[in-house]
């Protein structure tokens, strides 16, 4: 068993073939931030294969041990994925969407509307390996409401 460091990519045991999970960040707001990503085959060089689904928190600890999750190598992390940047939706009642809260490891903002910038973010969500499943097979590609 090989412990999660930052740049390893593990191929997803139960998500189906061509599904890769690499840590790419460890958030002080939602843990461990994992690139859910495709790939081709493994009998090659995974780094030049991958392409990012979404990006997501995810417990690497637990899958790793569990055995979920096994260790293929460590790749570079894309330029634009290394910040910790991400938005999340505040609600109201009939599911409409009243602000949004900006999540870094320096803290929070509440805004009322998302500049440019912000809607490039990755939404918080942390999930477990069953939803992370659902996410895969329903094709979620990240930038919609779960």
């Amino acid at each position: 068993m090989r412990k999660a460091q930052i740049g390893s990519v593990f191929t997803a045991i139960e998500a189906g073939r061509g599904i890769a999970l690499q840590l790419i960040g460890r958030s002080n707001v939602i843990g461990d931030i994992a690139r859910v990503c495709r790939y081709n085959d493994t009998s090659s060089n995974i780094c030049d294969q991958i392409k990012t689904l979404f990006v997501i928190g995810f417990p690497f600890g637990p899958a790793v041990k569990d055995g979920y999750l096994e260790y293929v190598e460590n790749c570079p992390i894309p330029d634009k994925l290394q910040l910790m940047k991400f938005r999340f939706p505040n609600m109201a009642p009939g599911n409409n969407i009243t602000s949004w809260t900006i999540l870094t490891d320096d803290g929070q903002q509440i805004v009322t509307t998302l500049n440019q910038e912000q809607t490039t973010y990755p939404l918080a969500y942390a999930v477990n390996i069953q939803k992370l499943e659902e996410l895969i097979a329903s094709d979620w590609n990240g930038n919609e409401l779960i």
